[in-house]
C-alpha cells in the first residue's frame, strides 16, 4: 500500500510540474508569440513593447505568476501562506540585514 501511495504522489508531482510549464509557457508565448506572429496588430492595440511594458513585466514574472498558480490550486491560502513564509527564513547576522536595506538602496538611488 505504501508503494502504491509513493507512485500516486510521484504522478501528482509530475502533473504540478507538468501544468507548472503550461501555465508558465503560456504566459511568455502568449504574450511574446502574439508580438512575434501579428507585430503590427499588438503595436497598434498596446504599443511597443520595451523593457517598461507591462507585457514585459507579466511576460518575465510568468515563472512566478504559474508558481502562485499552483500552490494556489494545491494548497489553497494555506499553502501559498506556507509558500511565502519561507521569505522570512533568512539567518543573517544583523550587519547583514542593514547593508541589505540600507545600503543597497542608498547606492541605487545615487545612481539615479
Amino acid at each position: 500500500m505504501a508503494v502504491l501511495l509513493a507512485s500516486q504522489e510521484k504522478r501528482f508531482g509530475s502533473a504540478l510540474l507538468f501544468g507548472f510549464l503550461v501555465i508558465t509557457f503560456a504566459i511568455t508565448w502568449g504574450v511574446i508569440g502574439s508580438y512575434i506572429f501579428w507585430p503590427d496588430a499588438m503595436t497598434a492595440r498596446f504599443g511597443e513593447i520595451s523593457g517598461a511594458h507591462p507585457f514585459f513585466f507579466l511576460a518575465t514574472w510568468a515563472p512566478a505568476i504559474a508558481a502562485f498558480s499552483v500552490v494556489l490550486y494545491i494548497g489553497g491560502l494555506k499553502g501559498v501562506a506556507a509558500f511565502l513564509s519561507r521569505l522570512l527564513l533568512w539567518r543573517l547576522p544583523a550587519p547583514w540585514w542593514g547593508f541589505i536595506l540600507i545600503v543597497i538602496p542608498l547606492v541605487y538611488m545615487a545612481g539615479h
